[in-house]
């Protein structure tokens, strides 16, 4: 039409869409400094896949161009969904006080009506109350080539070992250490393993708490799980296959 011309010859076609947009005064879908989100509807239920793609946390207020409709947060690693009850309506959109870790991601949901609202942080601030230190008993099995059972002084790659049957392994390796946690309680408490490569399932005392396949590598605890004294921990970690291929293009 004469106006779509006339509007290609005022703006280069890179800015066509957002300028265009910001003239009808059309708000940004979703605004959140440094977060990538993907919107799509199902019915009269929006839903944003948000994600922290840094590695550092990111706390900050994010706006949703929905009104009226109370937020939910969806954790697609354990199940949970809860209200998000800190929030606000200003210019017809929703501003959430939201904060992910590292490379988090998560779903905001909005599906009913707003009713619940309040002070209370949406997320949790955790804190360290324990370090695990000293020495782990970890066993590489013999079939695919592990040396059995090792003593690691400390949590360390075992890629940089220089044993060739703990450097070169690929499969599956179980981490045990005991440790005592008096004073500490029983909820609210989480499991942090640091740093996966590539997925993990954790036992504490017998129990399963799950497998952590992604950041922030966080495990919950079941309450009356923990102990005061003797408490063992038993991780299983999968890497990948690559890690053997690199050790038999090498061989005659």
């Amino acid at each position: 039409t004469e106006a779509s011309l006339q509007a290609a010859s005022l703006y280069p076609p890179y800015r066509i869409t957002s300028q265009l947009l910001a003239d009808l005064d059309v708000k940004p879908d979703f605004e959140g400094d440094g977060m990538r989100a993907i919107h799509r509807r199902d019915g009269d239920q929006d839903i944003y896949f948000v994600a922290n793609r840094n590695d550092r946390e990111l706390s900050a207020s994010w706006v949703f161009r929905v009104t009226g409709k109370q937020p939910e947060w969806w954790d697609a690693l354990n199940g949970e969904r809860r209200l998000l009850q800190q929030f606000e309506e200003k210019e017809g959109r929703t501003h959430v006080p939201v904060r992910l870790e590292p490379h988090q991601s998560g779903f905001v949901v909005f599906r009913s009506t707003a009713r619940e609202r309040s002070e209370t942080e949406n997320f949790l601030r955790l804190r360290p109350l324990l370090t695990l230190e000293g020495a782990w008993e970890v066993t590489f099995d013999p079939k695919w080539g592990g040396p059995g059972s090792v003593r690691f002084d400390r949590l360390e790659d075992w890629t940089r070992r220089s044993e060739n049957g703990i450097r070169n392994y690929s499969g599956k390796a179980v981490y045990k250490i005991r440790f005592d946690a008096e004073d500490i309680g029983d909820r609210n408490l989480s499991l942090s393993l640091g740093e996966v490569r590539n997925i993990a399932a954790a036992r504490l005392n017998g129990q399963d708490l799950g497998v952590a396949w992604c950041a922030p590598w966080r495990l919950a605890l079941p309450e009356r799980v923990l102990k005061a004294r003797g408490n063992e921990l038993e991780v299983t970690v999968a890497n990948l296959w690559w890690n053997r291929l690199l050790r038999d293009s090498s061989l005659p």
